[in-house]
């Protein structure tokens, strides 16, 4: 007999007053969000801050460089090891997952000995460039700077 009542109630509309609220905190998960801070790759610092409400697992960090005008950025010996082939042309950096509210700081070790002809070099740095986190915001995962010599 109640399921004829409540049907009943459905069909009249009268859900919301049957139902329970729900507020958009609960509806909402917590999940990580990657953000680059891109103007520490111009002294060698390639960097990645979790601005989301829960703890993030292992993700690839991409740093991308080019000169303005057209050509490449300063080759180094170094660079090597930071190459896969999955990213061809970046520099790869595996970080081994970031906690809410830190940031991640990888230093090149090779970058105070490169030398940098006169020019504007772009920078792209990508956080989770591999797209393995399922964050709260996929749009802001890129950031980039300029390096003028």
């Amino acid at each position: 007999m109640k399921r004829v009542v409540l049907s009943a109630a459905i069909a009249a509309g009268a859900l919301a007053t049957v139902g329970v609220a729900s507020t958009s905190a609960q509806l909402t998960r917590a999940a990580p969000d990657l953000v680059p801070v891109a103007s520490r790759i111009l002294t060698g610092t390639a960097s990645v801050r979790n601005v989301g409400s829960a703890d993030a697992p292992a993700f690839v960090l991409t740093v991308q460089c080019q000169k303005q005008g057209g050509g490449s950025c300063v080759d180094h010996p170094g660079a090597a090891r930071y190459q896969h082939p999955a990213y061809p042309g970046r520099a790869v950096i595996q970080v081994p997952g970031l906690k809410k509210g830190q940031v991640f700081n990888h230093k090149f070790p090779f970058w105070n000995e490169m030398v940098w002809p006169p020019g504007n070099y772009n920078f792209l740095l990508e956080a989770d460039a591999g797209k393995t986190v399922a964050e709260t915001n996929e749009g802001n995962n890129f950031g980039g700077a300029v390096l003028a010599k």
